[in-house]
């Protein structure tokens, strides 16, 4: 599977989430919450081969300018091969057709006036959560890799609400959608980078991962993660006010 094909699963699948998500608030479909947790669980496999695919692009980059950095591919190439065959095993080929039939169940919910100010009410119940969440994880986002993953986490959710709700409730609860992308898009960046030297910190004085070019490659991982960082502080963060 190429990078491409596993974006667009990836999409695919994170848009089933947010679909069911509002099945489960607006319809009370609990069939839908259970369905969530499938999803999420292939969104994690998912998640490993697409952080694995854009270490080696990384790498492909790096190694103009940083010599030895041949085991460290390697070592990555091996581990997108065995993803690779996972994710082949989890049958996720064609979501388009579970997407399609949960935003035709939204759509055809039932249209009387009672119905639909009860599921607007919990709707922006919904909206409101996920914006809150945005919010207390911006606060705290510059403290490490931990805090800044569950703000981009909640900021994608939102997002991701964004972009489904006038479509599928002809409403349009979530503003700045072109600033959120702009945040998202950092905020991705800055977590690749704490995914790869985080597991390049844990293993870069293994001999066979060529030790020094190791220590090299880490140092430029962290230095390249502190300038973004400091991007997103300047540009986003309120504590930057």
């Amino acid at each position: 599977m190429t990078g491409a094909r596993i974006h667009h699963l990836r999409a695919l699948a994170r848009r089933l989430r947010v679909c069911l998500e509002l099945a489960f608030t607006t319809l009370n479909d609990p069939l839908s919450k259970k369905a969530v947790r499938t999803v999420k669980r292939h969104l994690r496999f998912l998640g490993s081969l697409r952080d694995t695919q854009v270490q080696l692009k990384r790498l492909a980059i790096m190694s103009r300018t940083l010599h030895g950095l041949g085991p460290v591919v390697r070592n990555r190439e091996r581990e997108e091969h065995r993803l690779q065959k996972k994710v082949k095993s989890l049958r996720l080929r064609r979501l388009d057709g579970p997407v399609r039939k949960v935003e035709s169940l939204l759509r055809a919910r039932p249209d009387n006036a009672a119905t639909e100010r009860m599921s607007i009410a919990r709707l922006t119940r919904f909206i409101s959560a996920a914006q809150r969440q945005v919010s207390v994880s911006r606060t705290f986002a510059a403290a490490g890799p931990d805090e800044l993953h569950r703000a981009r986490i909640a900021l994608k959710r939102l997002v991701l609400l964004g972009e489904a709700l006038p479509t599928l409730f002809r409403t349009t609860v979530v503003a700045r959608m072109d600033d959120m992308r702009d945040e998202l898009t950092l905020l991705g960046s800055i977590h690749d980078l704490d995914v790869f030297s985080e597991w390049l910190g844990a293993r870069r004085h293994r001999k066979n991962l060529n030790p020094k070019a190791a220590r090299r490659l880490h140092a430029r991982l962290l230095l390249t993660r502190d300038r973004d960082l400091e991007v997103w502080v300047v540009k986003f963060s309120p504590t930057s006010s």
